[in-house]
C-alpha cells in the first residue's frame, strides 16, 4: 500500500508533492535501482534505522549486494544534483548489468 502511494504521487508531481506525514516514522529518498529485471529511479519510504535514510544534502550513497560480502555500502560527497546524480548511478548500474563488467 505505501509503495502504490508514492508511485501515484510520484506520476502526479513529484517528490516534492509527497506529504510525509502519510509515512508516519519513514524517511521518503529518491532511490535508483537495477537487478537484472528491473531499473528504477523513484521515491521509497525507508525505515530509519536504514543507512540510506541517513544520506542528506550533498552527500550520495550505493549499496551494492553481494553473494559474498553481503551488502556494500559507499558514501561519498555528490557534486551533481539529485537527479543528473540518480541518472548517472543507473546508467552505471545498467552497464554493470549488461556487460557483466566493473569499470
Amino acid at each position: 500500500m505505501v509503495g502504490d502511494t508514492v508511485l501515484r504521487i510520484w506520476r502526479s508531481g513529484g517528490i516534492r508533492d509527497i506529504n510525509i506525514e502519510t509515512f508516519k516514522d519513514k524517511v521518503v529518498k529518491l532511490i535508483a535501482y537495477a537487478d537484472k529485471d528491473t531499473a528504477y529511479v523513484k521515491p521509497i519510504p525507508l525505515e530509519r534505522s536504514d543507512i540510506l535514510a541517513h544520506v542528506n544534502e550533498n552527500l550520495n550513497a550505493l549499496r551494492i549486494s553481494t553473494d559474498t560480502l553481503g551488502d556494500v555500502m559507499i558514501i561519498g560527497p555528490g557534486g551533481a544534483g539529485p537527479i543528473e546524480t540518480a541518472q548517472a548511478v543507473l546508467t552505471d548500474l545498467m552497464y554493470i548489468i549488461n556487460n557483466g563488467a566493473v569499470f
